[in-house]
């Protein structure tokens, strides 16, 4: 935990990327950042809805962890789905924004 002026500072719950090929050919997986993971995701967590902002674009997703590593977690397919329904495109920076209690990850497009 970070600490200002002896004031407990929570880690973002927020991060940016900018969608490759892989992702829109569905090749590509959105992997959380282990910060999100370790300080928002419960384990037991295997769904989470993705809410495009300002839209009525929602996709229930499955929430992945790898074999390796329990702290590892992506979205696959359904990853695919919401961004062929948003009509999200290569080069595309987006924010993604887990809420909290963590059931739903809201998209922001960045112009």
């Amino acid at each position: 935990m970070n600490v200002v002026n002896d004031e407990p500072v929570e880690p973002p719950r927020s991060w940016e990327m900018v969608i490759t090929a892989a992702h829109v050919q569905g090749r590509g997986v959105l992997h959380f950042p282990r910060s999100i993971v370790t300080n928002y995701l419960p384990h037991h967590q295997h769904g989470i809805v993705m809410v495009l902002d300002n839209s009525n674009i929602s996709v229930n997703c499955s929430i992945k962890t790898t074999p390796r590593n329990r702290n590892e977690k992506y979205l696959s397919q359904e990853w695919i789905a919401f961004l062929n329904q948003a009509n999200i495109n290569v080069g595309r920076r987006i924010k993604l924004t887990i809420s909290d209690p963590p059931g739903v990850l809201s998209v922001g497009l960045i112009n």
